[in-house]
């Protein structure tokens, strides 16, 4: 399809999900790069027209996503987790946002499997910045502070001019982008026409994911909005801790 598109996809654990997201990419994408961060071998399954890409390391979300795309240089990009689908129609609607030349990041609406509302045009809460995703942008969409990077288009000049932080490595990575785009004046956009789905609701889990979430909330607002707010949030994380210990403690006991 026009214009050009690479579709990007990081991989990291079983293979399936990862052969079926690339595979159906190629019915819309000019090309397909698979990332595998887990460094693992290229499965049998995968169509030979798509690119598996070893990294030297696990190269988390961010910098995965932009070496990945500097294999097949696009006009735009697409970064895609291994568990999410999106149609024809919705890439058309997607790619066609980009026409306005203001526009620098776009977003489809994603859904869980239920259909119910997992990310639209996302948006901070007011005093700790936390993310809030399920913000319906209606029908005819709506500009954002930020959108999902689990199925995140990107122009590629947007993505040189911006860059992609990969300290951050899993987790918050898509609203420091889209927030950096945005102080440089680019706008993003959810297009409300544009639906996926995120089949299975997979999220990672476990201690590492809850390290990440917790790291990276304290470094974002650090980052784009000052050590008080930070420090605001730290507290605020603080004082949850002794119901994580709690729910998690009565959980191992009925396990």
């Amino acid at each position: 399809m026009s214009p050009d598109l690479t579709s990007v996809v990081v991989h990291y654990g079983p293979a399936d999900p990862t052969i079926r997201v690339s595979n159906s990419a190629l019915a819309y994408s000019t090309s397909v790069v698979v990332v595998a961060n887990d460094r693992s071998s290229r499965p049998a399954e995968l169509d030979s027209r798509i690119i598996w890409l070893i990294p030297p390391r696990n190269l988390g979300f961010g910098d995965g996503f932009t070496w990945g795309a500097g294999h097949r240089p696009a006009k735009i990009l697409l970064a895609l987790n291994n568990d999410v689908i999106v149609s024809e129609d919705s890439v058309r609607a997607c790619v066609k946002a980009f026409m306005d030349e203001r526009i620098g990041v776009v977003g489809p609406v994603l859904h869980n499997e239920d259909g119910s509302l997992q990310s639209g045009a996302g948006a901070l809460s007011p005093v700790l910045c936390a993310s809030r995703p399920k913000n319906d942008p209606g029908i005819g969409g709506s500009d954002c502070v930020w959108v999902t990077g689990a199925v995140m288009f990107v122009r590629a000049s947007t993505l040189r001019s911006v860059g992609m932080d990969g300290s951050y490595f899993l987790g918050y990575e898509d609203a420091d982008f889209c927030i950096r785009a945005r102080s440089q004046g680019w706008r993003v956009h959810c297009v409300g026409s544009a639906p996926a789905t995120h089949f299975g609701s997979q999220v990672i889990s476990g201690p590492r994911w809850s390290y990440y979430q917790t790291r990276n909330w304290v470094w974002f607002v650090c980052s784009r909005f000052g050590r008080t707010r930070a420090f605001a949030v730290w507290m605020w994380q603080l004082g949850l801790l002794p119901r994580v210990v709690l729910h998690r403690g009565a959980c191992a006991h009925l396990a």
